[in-house]
C-alpha cells in the first residue's frame, strides 16, 4: 500500500472541491489551518460547471450545464461577490425570462401558444460567473493561500477511517492519506454513508435520509437562430423544467447554445436510459415547447444524480466528541444542508469551518 506523508497536527482533509468544500477550505486556511482538498474530478466547483465545445462548423460554444445562475442574500457572501464583480469574474444576467406552463403532465407538454406562457417580471438579480459558471470554483481557490493547501484532483476517496490518533483516507488506487485531526465531507448526502461504513451514525443517518431530485441535462447547438421571444424559461407540464440559451449570458460566445434540463420526475422515470435516447427525447420536448422545427446538434448529455436536494434544516453536520486543536472530529456540508442554492453551499461550508475553528485554539497563535 502506498502511504502519503503524515500531516501536521490540526490538519483538515476536505473531500469534495465543490462550492461548499472550497468555502470551508478558504475559511480554515485563513485561520492558519493546513488543508488537504480531495476531489474525484480534475475540475472545481461541483455543479457550478461549464462545458466548452465547438459546432461541426467550428464555432465555439459553451454551456453552463449545472447551476444556471446564482443570487446573493448573505452579507459575507455578498462582500466576496462584490470583489469578484469588481474583478470582472461575476456579472449580472438579464435574460428575457418566461414561465411556460403547458399543463401537459409528463408527456409532450404544452407550447408557447399555451395561455400559461408569459414573461416573468421580478426584481431578482441573477448573477453568473464569467466566462462560465466554473469560474466560481477557481475564484474561490484563488482566495486560499497556496502555502496552506494541498490539492489532490482526480483522487476518488473510497473510505474514511478513524484510527486512535488521526483520520485516514483511502483512495481508489490504494493510497492511504493519514494524519488528519478533522475530516470534512463536502459531498452529496448520498455519497457519505458508503465512505463511513458503520462508523459515525450521527452523520450517516441524516445523510441517508436526505432526498435529491436527479436531473438529465442536454446541451444543443441549433444550426440557425430560433427567433424566440425569450432567453430562458421555467417550464412545467413538460419533461423539461428549465431551458436557457447560454449565449444570452455575458462573456459567452455568441453561438446559440441551449441548455435543456429535465424535471426531477421525468429524470427519475428515465434514470437508467441510454444517453443518446434521452438527448433525442428532450430535444423533441424542446421542439414541442417552442413550436418550431429545431435543427440542432446534441453537443452533450449529462446526468446529475444529486441535482436538487430537499435540504436539512441544519447548515452543516458535525460529530466532534472532543475539543482542542488535536481532537478528532468529522463533519459534512453542502447545499443539502440549509439551502439548495449556490449561496447555500457556500454558507454551509463556511459555517462548518467556523464551528471547527471554535473547537480549538488557532494554530498560528
Amino acid at each position: 500500500m502506498l502511504i502519503a506523508p503524515p500531516k501536521p497536527i490540526g490538519s483538515v482533509a476536505i473531500v469534495g472541491a465543490g462550492i461548499s468544500g472550497l468555502a470551508c477550505a478558504r475559511e480554515l486556511a485563513a485561520a492558519g489551518r493546513q488543508v488537504a482538498l480531495f476531489d474525484k474530478s480534475r475540475g472545481l466547483g461541483g455543479r457550478s460547471s461549464t462545458r466548452r465545445a465547438s459546432t461541426k462548423q467550428g464555432a465555439r460554444t459553451s454551456f453552463d450545464h449545472g447551476a444556471q445562475y446564482f443570487t446573493v442574500r448573505d452579507q459575507g457572501f455578498a462582500e466576496l461577490v462584490a470583489r469578484w464583480r469588481d474583478a470582472g469574474k461575476v456579472q449580472p444576467w438579464h435574460p428575457r425570462l418566461w414561465r411556460i406552463d403547458g399543463g401537459g403532465g409528463g408527456g409532450g407538454g404544452g407550447s408557447l401558444r399555451s395561455p400559461g406562457a408569459q414573461p416573468v417580471e421580478d426584481d431578482v438579480e441573477r448573477l453568473v460567473a464569467v466566462p462560465g459558471m466554473s469560474t466560481l470554483g477557481h475564484a474561490l481557490l484563488a482566495e486560499i493561500d497556496p502555502r496552506t493547501l494541498t490539492h489532490h484532483p482526480r483522487t476518488r476517496i473510497t473510505e474514511v477511517r478513524r484510527e486512535k490518533f488521526d483520520w485516514e483516507l483511502f483512495d481508489e488506487d490504494g493510497r492511504r492519506h493519514s494524519g488528519f485531526s478533522m475530516v470534512v465531507l463536502a459531498l452529496p448526502a448520498g455519497q457519505i454513508p458508503p465512505l463511513l461504513g458503520t462508523g459515525v451514525p450521527s452523520l450517516a443517518g441524516p445523510a441517508s435520509a436526505c432526498r435529491f431530485d436527479p436531473c438529465w441535462t442536454v446541451m444543443i447547438s441549433p444550426t440557425r437562430p430560433l427567433g424566440l421571444d425569450f432567453d430562458a424559461a421555467f417550464v412545467s407540464g413538460s419533461p423539461l423544467a428549465w431551458i436557457a440559451n447560454n449565449a444570452s449570458k455575458p462573456g459567452r460566445p455568441d453561438t446559440p447554445a441551449w441548455v435543456l434540463q429535465a424535471s426531477g420526475a421525468w429524470t427519475r422515470d428515465n434514470l437508467e436510459r441510454d444517453r443518446a435516447e434521452v438527448g433525442e427525447d428532450l430535444l423533441a420536448a424542446f421542439r414541442a415547447l417552442v413550436d418550431r422545427r429545431v435543427e440542432a446538434e446534441i453537443t452533450g448529455v449529462h446526468h446529475w444524480r444529486y441535482a436538487k436536494p430537499d435540504p436539512l434544516p441544519e447548515p452543516f453536520l458535525l460529530h466532534a466528541p472532543g475539543s482542542g486543536i488535536g481532537a478528532l472530529g468529522i463533519g459534512a456540508c453542502g447545499d443539502w444542508c440549509g439551502g439548495p442554492r449556490v449561496e447555500g453551499a457556500f454558507v454551509s461550508g463556511r459555517s462548518l469551518a467556523r464551528a471547527i475553528l471554535a473547537r480549538g485554539a488557532d494554530p498560528t497563535q
